[in-house]
């Protein structure tokens, strides 16, 4: 069930791109964090800095509807920049697929055609990185070293997922499923 109408809100129009993002998420947590996220977005390509955040998404939504490109390579810069923010250790995976996911429903909501998967197809995997700090917690957590062994292997990094499925056989060397994923490496 999507959010209800505020009396305040039922003064506004219920049509601009704002409102129908601000109404297309359930939980008002949510929504904020989807909000604050945008709102970087916009400070990053310097979009209406000084306006409030409702006009700035009208006003995206129109100019991104009519220039495509536009819309399209200043998200690519944004995402460049918090990419090589993931390889500097600053921010997770996590956090970029956060401000993926809220860019990704705001430009669905004003009816931007994104082709999303050209975007994304370049960005760090936050599911890997889950492990990964998994691993910083506990080294030997014998679920994540086969995890992060398996998406290496999945993504066809065969030599990386056999050194994590080595330390894995460390910890618990008469374990099927292990052995049988490091077979399957050997081939």
């Amino acid at each position: 069930m999507l959010a209800q109408i505020s009396p305040e809100d039922k003064n506004l129009n219920v049509t601009t791109p704002y409102y129908i993002f601000k109404y297309s998420i359930r939980s008002e947590v949510t929504r904020r964090y989807y909000e604050r996220r945008i709102r970087t977005f916009f400070d990053f390509i310097q979009f209406l800095p000084s306006s409030e955040l409702e006009k700035r998404c009208n006003i995206f939504a129109k100019k991104a509807t009519r220039n495509n490109k536009w819309a399209v390579v200043n998200i690519i810069r944004f995402l460049q920049y918090e990419k090589e923010r993931v390889e500097k250790g600053e921010i997770t995976a996590a956090t970029l697929s956060n401000f993926v996911k809220s860019i990704k429903l705001y430009c669905e909501m004003c009816d931007a055609t994104i082709h999303w998967k050209k975007i994304t197809r370049g960005l760090p995997r936050p599911r890997l990185t889950a492990n990964d700090r998994a691993l910083e917690i506990d080294p030997e957590m014998l679920e994540a070293l086969f995890n992060k062994g398996l998406l290496l292997y999945a993504e066809d990094k065969k030599e990386e997922a056999l050194t994590w499925i080595d330390k894995a056989l460390i910890i618990d060397p008469t374990n099927q499923q292990i052995l049988d994923l490091k077979a399957q490496l050997q081939d």
